[in-house]
């Protein structure tokens, strides 16, 4: 094995999507005796430890599982970039935003600063009286 890897480390450079068992049938010029004491479970085995040292990196996925009533995500959010205007003035206002990751359910009431006492108001304030889907 230690005197074909560098020929195996060179092509999988050439080509890291090729499989072992092609990389073997490669190495050994489609003979049977010339794979004579290189199992493919052990080309296999270095193949994959290559990839995870010297391979194209992999997509990262971290599925969520939202179970109903455990989880709320709360933000504060500055809303300046809407360009309210009252009285000809800029309105510079803050919102509370909710959302129940589960159902999607999102509600928002303006607050006078990111404070716990702003958090508790939204929250009684918003109480019985959120709005559905992803309309504020």
């Amino acid at each position: 094995m230690a005197e074909i890897w560098p020929k195996a480390e060179a092509k999988l450079k050439e080509a890291p999507e090729l499989e072992a068992k092609a990389l073997l049938i490669h190495l050994t010029g489609d003979r049977p005796e010339g794979a004579a004491g290189l199992p493919l479970r052990t080309i296999q085995r270095r193949v994959q430890q290559w990839r995870l040292q010297h391979g194209p990196d992999q997509e990262v996925f971290f599925p969520q599982d939202w179970v109903a009533g455990r989880a709320m995500q709360l933000d504060w959010t500055h809303a300046d970039e809407l360009g309210i205007r009252i009285g000809g003035r800029p309105y510079h206002h803050l919102l509370c935003h909710v959302v129940l990751p589960h159902s999607n359910w999102e509600w928002a009431t303006r607050c006078q600063s990111e404070s716990l006492l702003s958090l508790k108001d939204g929250l009684q304030d918003t109480k019985g009286r959120g709005y559905k889907g992803t309309g504020l």
